[in-house]
């Protein structure tokens, strides 16, 4: 292939057995080359690896393939890091068991790390969202989430523009990255369920992020997804998948703070830059530190952080309802909640028979 890198294009799943086939053949007919391509799963319990197992043996095309299973369940971030083990490749692309990609997705990011002179070390497209039988929900345009002007080639940016103001929301399941996003910083630290917040960050203190305007990947919605607070299955759950990414964004915050040392120390970031950056994440770290202590700590805990909480802590919009979640004893939580899923299955059953 003369002077074309090799890059990565993982599929990373976990208990997807119903997703796992299209996203796996969305690996396949990728049109770049060469490209290795990585299945692992993370010891599910239904057969998202054996179907893995099956297409990986079934298939015919130009790309290598590699079958990873986890002996045990790692958790998202422990898992990216046993990933990236594996790869080999110049640029690491991501894709979820349960979402589809373009099959020119690797090509059309690899075109915009060309066009962007190679500076960009995270690079990400817009997507589609789409329900758990592929029907279009919307579509995200990044951009436009901060600005009004149109997306032209490309949207780009480095840490300091980022500490200037608003930019482009980076979304995990559309990301590529370069390899020493984990080289120089090391491997994500664990009870990280958004990678993004950490690669982005790094990415902007190295060189910058890209952002494609193509609409390069469909995220699937659905039940399982942790990030669902709303379906039947996560009402049941809401406790307990609200600490878990609470938790996330404390520990990505502490671990973008590590970063920041990391890129003065090797000559990425001034002085001026890396008080900046300092000071933008701490501000952020103890708010988050405040909601979690506040929602999420024992109950008496709970009491006395909110009571000793300096006024600027308790400026929220929806005031009331912080409080009410943080006094309420988290029991009394679980029974609402299952009893709103309990309500929202029958109204599910009701409409199901209004529409035969």
């Amino acid at each position: 292939m003369g002077s074309r890198p090799l890059i990565s294009f993982y599929v990373i799943a976990y208990n997807q057995q119903h997703y796992i086939h299209e996203a796996v053949e969305a690996a396949f007919r990728q049109t770049w080359s060469p490209l290795e391509i990585i299945l692992s799963d993370d010891c599910s319990e239904d057969d998202t690896f054996g179907i893995m197992q099956r297409m990986a043996s079934m298939y015919r095309g130009p790309h290598r393939v590699i079958l990873n299973r986890n002996p045990k369940n790692l958790g998202v971030s422990s898992h990216i890091n046993r990933i990236v083990e594996l790869c080999k490749g110049e640029l690491i692309v991501a894709s979820a068991g349960d979402d589809v990609s373009d099959p020119h997705r690797v090509t059309k990011l690899y075109e915009l790390w060309l066009r962007s002179q190679r500076t960009p070390y995270l690079l990400y497209s817009n997507l589609v969202e789409i329900d758990e039988n592929g029907s279009v929900l919307r579509y995200r345009n990044f951009a436009s989430e901060v600005s009004d002007a149109p997306l032209q080639e490309f949207w780009q940016w480095n840490l300091a523009r980022h500490l200037q103001g608003p930019t482009p929301p980076v979304h995990g399941a559309a990301c590529a990255w370069r390899r020493e996003l984990f080289d120089l910083f090391g491997p994500l630290p664990p009870d990280t369920v958004h990678e993004d917040n950490i690669l982005s960050w790094r990415a902007e203190g190295l060189g910058c992020v890209a952002l494609h305007p193509d609409y390069l990947v469909m995220h699937r919605n659905h039940s399982h997804q942790l990030t669902n607070m709303y379906s039947v299955p996560a009402l049941q759950k809401a406790i307990e998948r609200r600490r878990t990414l609470a938790w996330s964004s404390v520990v990505s915050l502490r671990q973008n703070l590590l970063d920041a040392n990391v890129m003065i120390v090797n000559g990425y970031i001034g002085q001026e830059l890396f008080e900046r950056a300092c000071s933008y994440v701490s501000s952020r770290l103890a708010e988050e530190e405040f909601q979690f202590n506040a929602l999420h700590g024992n109950y008496w805990s709970r009491l006395a952080t909110i009571a000793l909480a300096p006024r600027r802590a308790l400026a929220q919009k929806k005031l009331w309802r912080f409080l009410l979640w943080a006094v309420t004893p988290h029991p009394v939580l679980r029974t609402l909640y299952r009893l709103l899923a309990a309500v929202r299955s029958w109204r599910n059953r009701l409409d199901d028979f209004g529409n035969r």
